[in-house]
């Protein structure tokens, strides 16, 4: 009926060594998952696609437009007057803003789901941010009675 001081100490012993092998194995999960060579190991193409979407997405925003046009050794505005652009150019521009587009959701959708393997609840809060349903919850966001997010 009553077990010896013995077979206690055993269990509290057997106890602790599953605890150190379960905090070691954690351990080494975490340092995996936030060591940033490992990672780049691991998802080469996808860390390069989004250092080359967050590289397209930094120009647009901090380019400003087109470089000023250098002139007669002083840099001038470019005038401001409407230019014939041919249609080849034309294509190729709505090509080049096709590709740009494609990049930034595609590194967008890699963020995001990079962020829901590391942060809890992350995938969920997206979702109802976005009014989709969310496995495990009545409805959708919107049906639950919050407001529409606002973008």
């Amino acid at each position: 009926m009553g077990q010896t001081s013995d077979q206690i100490e055993s269990q509290i012993e057997t106890r602790r060594e599953d605890l150190r092998s379960n905090f070691v194995e954690l351990e080494n999960k975490v340092k995996s998952a936030t060591d940033w060579r490992h990672q780049f190991r691991n998802n080469t193409g996808t860390l390069l696609a989004i250092a080359f979407g967050g590289g397209v997405v930094l120009a647009q925003v901090l380019g400003g437009g087109r470089p000023r046009a250098y002139r007669g050794g002083a840099i001038a505005e470019r005038s401001s007057a409407p230019r014939t652009v041919s249609p080849r150019r034309a294509e190729l521009r709505q090509t080049w803003d096709n590709i740009q587009s494609a990049l930034i959701g595609v590194a967008a959708s890699k963020i995001k789901d990079t962020l829901a393997d590391f942060i809890p609840g992350f995938r969920e809060q997206i979702a109802q941010r976005d009014g989709h349903h969310v496995p495990g919850q009545a409805g959708t966001y919107h049906e639950a009675g919050n407001p529409p997010p606002k973008h």
